[in-house]
């Protein structure tokens, strides 16, 4: 094939492409109705879910395309499990727009979840959400959590993917990072039952800034680790440290971690 043949191929190939993008980003826009609110039942709970960046974003995407909550397979778990108790605490470290956040406080029942996440227009949205859904207990921390209080920068943005926005901590950094022990001494926290954590590879800096916190409440764990980010073992041995063991791993790079005084009974089927 001549060269300017394969140009011209090459191309066509990619104007396919980019109108097959179009039309599916149209297709999940149609989904939502005029305000930008996707609606759908879980467990018995009509859910509405604000998602103003359907066409682009992967995640909202896939909660208009699936019909269902991101990652529902996993959150399956959580409720199958009953690793939430009604009436609960739950920490949603990394929260994004609050898709798991409204799981834990609409489906199992939570009576206060605090969510963190460092990206304002993530924010705007998370709060949309539990507006949508008339939730009293569930509120934002514009924030990181690290090992202490720092500030970070970004270092990868997608505007495809928000839920996998990178940060690293940068003295000349404009997002603000506490300690999740400094932020519950101040909250004056009783009492947490679950934490969630999905930080894109800063899961050890979390759990570096948390040693009182899971040591007086000891609540089960999901945490995201990603084994290209070499988290796995190191943040395995540094929970070990403090008392926490591997109950069982679900998908790819999500594992459910519980302390060896308060062990959860259920097991994955």
């Amino acid at each position: 094939m001549q060269s300017e043949e394969f140009e011209a191929l090459s191309k066509k190939i990619d104007s396919l492409i980019s109108l097959n993008a179009q039309i599916a980003a149209q297709g999940r826009k149609a989904l939502l109705d005029a305000e930008g609110v996707f609606t759908f039942n879980a467990f018995g709970e009509t859910i509405r879910m604000y998602l103003p960046d359907v066409a682009q974003d992967v995640i909202q995407g896939l909660i208009a395309t699936t019909g269902s909550f991101f990652e529902m397979n996993h959150l399956t778990g959580v409720y199958r499990d009953k690793l939430i108790p009604t009436g609960g605490t739950v920490l949603d470290i990394g929260c994004n727009i609050g898709n798991h956040s409204l799981f834990f406080a609409k489906v199992m029942k939570a009576a206060k979840v605090i969510a963190f996440d460092p990206q304002p227009h993530c924010q705007r949205i998370f709060e949309r959400n539990v507006q949508e859904n008339n939730l009293s207990g569930v509120r934002f921390e514009l924030m990181g959590l690290g090992r202490a209080a720092a500030k970070m920068q970004i270092t990868r943005f997608d505007p495809n993917n928000y839920g996998a926005t990178r940060f690293e901590l940068s003295d000349g950094g404009t997002f603000e990072v506490q300690s999740l022990d400094a932020y519950c001494a101040k909250a004056k926290l009783k009492t947490i039952d679950f934490i969630k954590i999905d930080v894109e590879g800063m899961a050890l800096e979390v759990i570096a800034g948390a040693h009182k916190t899971l040591d007086r409440f000891k609540p089960p764990m999901w945490i995201e680790l990603i084994p290209r980010f070499g988290e796995v073992a190191p943040a395995t041995e540094a929970l070990k440290e403090i008392g926490y063991e591997l109950a069982y791993r679900f998908g790819r790079t999500d594992y459910l971690f519980h302390h060896k005084d308060n062990k959860i009974t259920a097991a994955p089927q």
